[in-house]
């Protein structure tokens, strides 16, 4: 939620164009989420199946090691970022801590290494298990990725005299892949049965989602889709929303039958006794949400910068028309805003006056975007410049816009409906055989 929460901001706050821009400071904030995902998961399987015990200590190092650079790298001044601080005394602090975790984490890790070992050995990778070790081990290549990008431009600075940045086009190209396998093997394992997966069994349980997902990819082809990373991606969530939607209604269809009573009470039941198991359904549907809306508001959207409006003047941009009202200016004590009323019209409907403004705080200026909203699309207006008559102003359309946010959302009911499940009798007693 807190990660979505600062996209959110950059987005209708900062007026730059976007929600995520592989800032270090947004990096250090997904690190330690995406650390924290792999152990949640790595975990169910050490209660459920002994295995994975060693992983599980390795993941809550990194998870709160990366914490701490997060703070060190928002604090320090080491890294330029609109989210960062200046140059802080704590930063040298931070730093050290960090060192003192790494080090002493794994010296710890290494020292107990033996007594660290997996109860009991995995038989195959072809169970659910297995899924979750190959997604742990794609989430720690991306995180090593994203760390590798985030922390090399620190430390060319501090070894030599260049600087140099690491821009989105290398984390686009590196993360694309990852998270096309991750999505993948994410749909497999949800289906996945425990211990090991027969053929039949896989068989029977891939059909239906498959399907789904190949007429998907196969129907965006036709509507006009060309994308071919949004294709992959619109396939593959409609591949991990169908596993689980279909294993509920078969459940519940099941127990409906049995009990004679209704789907809507069957399905009702099934969900609450087993909150942690279908939290985790949720937010694994919140994730294939926010893959088609980070696809195409990313892949599919359109900009046109530096767009020139004279006072009164009509200005057509894609299916909107823009015309320049009149301009603002209102103070306040901690800043000046300064903007532009434009009438937005889209297809000869008018949708309403919009105000793109620039604020004016003592030490820099911040624009703040003027966004209409939609199922659709999102447009939204930037504004670069003003003057009596003339506005300079950037604008995007940013399809599926509203995915993110919701998908993100559903990612964090997801968990928190998992945290209120209670643990039954054979998982206490797991811990208390464990402790």
């Amino acid at each position: 939620i807190g990660v979505l929460l600062g996209g959110l901001w950059s987005y209708a706050v900062l007026g730059w164009g976007g929600y995520w821009a592989w800032d270090p400071v947004e990096n250090a904030s997904l690190l330690p989420w995406i650390t924290a995902t792999a152990l949640i998961h790595s975990l169910a399987v050490q209660l459920r199946r002994g295995f994975l015990q060693s992983w599980n200590f390795a993941l809550t190092i990194a998870t709160f090691g990366l914490t701490i650079l997060g703070t060190f790298l928002t604090r320090s001044g080491a890294v330029v970022s609109v989210h960062s601080f200046t140059e802080s005394p704590v930063g040298p602090a931070f730093l050290a801590f960090f060192l003192l975790i790494v080090v002493a984490g794994m010296a710890l890790y290494a020292v107990r290494a033996d007594s660290l070992g997996d109860s009991k050995t995995m038989s195959t990778l072809a169970s659910r298990e297995g899924g979750i070790l190959a997604n742990n081990v794609i989430l720690a290549v991306w995180t090593v990725t994203v760390l590798l990008g985030t922390v090399y431009p620190i430390f060319v600075g501090v070894f030599s005299d260049r600087t140099i940045s690491i821009g989105r086009a290398f984390y686009d190209k590196t993360s694309l892949p990852i998270v096309l396998v991750l999505l993948l093997v994410l749909g497999l394992s949800e289906v996945a049965p425990w211990k090991a997966a027969t053929r039949t069994a896989m068989s029977e349980r891939l059909y239906l989602p498959m399907l789904a997902g190949l007429s998907t990819a196969a129907a965006s082809v036709a509507f006009g889709l060309r994308s071919r990373g949004t294709i992959l991606i619109v396939g593959l969530a409609v591949f991990i929303l169908s596993g689980p939607t279909l294993r509920l209604y078969r459940l519940a269809t099941v127990s409906a039958q049995r009990r004679d009573r209704s789907f809507w009470s069957a399905a009702t039941t099934i969900v609450q006794r087993d909150r942690a198991y279908w939290g985790g359904m949720l937010s694994h549907i919140g994730v294939a949400l926010i893959a088609v809306g980070i696809a195409a508001s990313s892949g599919l959207s359109v900009t046109s910068k530096d767009i020139s409006i004279d006072q009164g003047e009509t200005v057509t941009f894609g299916s909107y028309e823009l015309t320049y009202v009149s301009g603002f200016t209102e103070s306040f004590p901690q800043r000046t805003e300064t903007g532009a009323n434009v009438l937005v019209v889209r297809n000869g409907r008018a949708l309403g006056t919009f105000r793109p403004q620039i604020n004016a705080y003592p030490t820099l200026a911040v624009p703040t975007p003027a966004i209409v909203g939609g199922i659709n699309r999102d447009l939204y207006l930037s504004l670069k410049n003003i003057d009596n008559s003339h506005i300079l102003i950037d604008a995007h359309v940013f399809p599926l816009q509203w995915m993110v946010w919701f998908g993100g959302t559903v990612i964090g009911l997801g968990g928190l409906y998992a945290a209120t499940g209670r643990s039954n009798r054979r998982t206490r007693e797991k811990l208390r055989a464990d402790a």
